[in-house]
């Protein structure tokens, strides 16, 4: 089960419903008044972006944090803080062979997607914070299809990387389910 806010893959859940089901402050009475609170510029090249994944509670070495997880087209995987609008951490990902030499465009690397959180212990809400909650690695598959399992909180390696899908393959945004992760590609070498 997912944590209050978390958005796990794109589309949200494992069925992509684009449904938050555990919102509880926006309505239909109050969509209406949503702001912009910030916005954030995270690669000087306007390559193209991931949909974003979010952790809803992530204990770091800067305090409780709720975290945004996206990716760009030249590999790198971005983290920002949710409430402040600022970049976490950054990492650039090294490939090898990571593109099809015949190609005019690059080739977008698949939304990251999120380790769910176990289920609540019997009695416990999701607005207990003292809840201890495991790792929860986050995966991401970079353009030559390796897949990464990453530490949430710091962008470090978690294990090292697999042979996931072949270079350049072009794969749709990561799911996982139950301790399996999934994806589909659209166009190969």
């Amino acid at each position: 089960m997912a944590r209050a806010a978390d958005w796990l893959n794109a589309g949200g859940d494992s069925q992509r419903s684009n449904w938050q089901r555990r919102e509880k402050v926006i309505t239909t009475a109050n969509a209406k008044n949503l702001q912009l609170i910030w916005k954030l510029k995270l690669n000087p090249a306007d390559r193209d972006l991931t949909a974003p994944v979010i952790l809803g509670h992530l204990v770091t070495n800067r305090g409780k944090k709720e975290l945004i997880y996206i990716a760009d087209s030249d590999n790198n995987v971005y983290s920002v803080d949710a409430d402040l609008g600022r970049l976490f951490w950054k990492r650039g990902i090294q490939t090898e062979g990571s593109s099809c030499p015949s190609r005019a465009v690059s080739i977008l690397t698949a939304a990251p997607a999120l380790t769910p959180g176990p289920p609540l212990p019997p009695g416990a809400t999701e607005e207990d914070e003292d809840a201890p909650e495991p790792l929860r690695p986050l995966y991401v598959l970079s353009s030559d299809g390796m897949l990464h399992k990453m530490h949430p909180g710091t962008g470090a390696d978690l294990a090292d990387p697999r042979k996931f899908v072949p270079a350049g393959s072009s794969p749709t945004d990561l799911l996982l389910y139950s301790d399996t992760v999934y994806t589909t590609t659209r166009v190969g070498c």
